[in-house]
């Protein structure tokens, strides 16, 4: 089982989950920590360690984010997968898989990979971090570090689990806009990521990672989410003019088509 957990921020953030009394929010972040690679938890046990109470866990099942499976308070997160993202390769099968399909058939599950014989022990602990053990791909790291190996020309691991390509070309980012650029493009077609890499060297003034992202942020808002999508927009709009919304003051901004500004790629 992974040693490291996250929380989408659209759910810990959003007023549903606010609303809930304090020791709720807490409970549902020991639960997400001790969850297996199913997003399944035996919630008694972790409401004991935390000084939690049963009452915490049935605000958690009237609000949505859980279910309990059995009286023995064995539950299961609902937004298991929009939290985590395991790969397939190192993922292990919960104990209780049986149980939350019979109560829950149509459960978003992870099926495991088999994992290629490297005559190296995968998920071994040899005194690191797990997320930087071997695997069939190499040595597994973080997306700061898999990104940054893009600009290399090497393979990469988005949060999809899908092996991926990008050629930054002469753009240098830093780790942190590397970071941000990959959550950005979490779920887009490559093609179309490189398009917007291949735009910002061919046109603008000062080229960079935000510049990139800015168009990658204008199509999103479009609803833009393939090459040929992007391309179509650009014919009909031949060089006319966006009405953008400046983040800053709020006000509608007129710009050429894809001479945007570094400014909201930046934030």
């Amino acid at each position: 089982m992974a040693q490291r957990r996250m929380f989408s921020r659209r759910i810990v953030e959003s007023g549903r989950f606010l609303r809930m009394p304090p020791s709720s929010q807490m409970l549902y972040f020991h639960l997400g920590i001790e969850a297996d690679d199913d997003g399944v938890v035996e919630a008694f046990n972790v409401i004991r360690a935390c000084g939690a109470s049963e009452d915490d866990l049935r605000v958690l099942s009237a609000k949505g984010f859980v279910v309990v499976l059995n009286d023995d308070l064995v539950t299961y997160i609902l937004d298991w997968r929009e939290n985590n993202r395991i790969r397939p390769d190192r993922k292990i099968n919960s104990i209780y898989q049986n149980l939350l399909l019979e109560k829950l058939p149509h459960a978003d599950l992870i099926d495991p990979k088999p994992r290629a014989d490297t005559g190296k022990k995968t998920g071994e602990n040899r005194g690191r971090p797990l997320d930087d053990q071997w695997t069939e791909n190499g040595p597994h790291r973080l997306v700061k570090v898999r990104l940054g190996e893009v600009r290399l020309g090497k393979s990469i691991t988005n949060n999809n689990n899908d092996y991926i390509e990008i050629d930054f070309k002469g753009l240098t980012p830093t780790g942190g806009q590397l970071d941000r650029f990959g959550s950005l493009i979490d779920g887009l077609p490559v093609d179309l990521v490189q398009y917007a890499v291949d735009k910002t060297m061919a046109i603008a003034d000062n080229p960079s990672i935000n510049y990139a992202a800015t168009i990658i942020k204008h199509w999103l808002r479009a609803g833009i989410t393939t090459l040929a999508q992007a391309q179509d927009e650009e014919r009909q709009r031949n060089g006319s003019v966006l009405d953008e919304i400046d983040p800053a003051t709020g006000e509608h901004v007129k710009i050429p088509m894809f001479k945007l500004t570094d400014q909201e790629g930046a934030n």
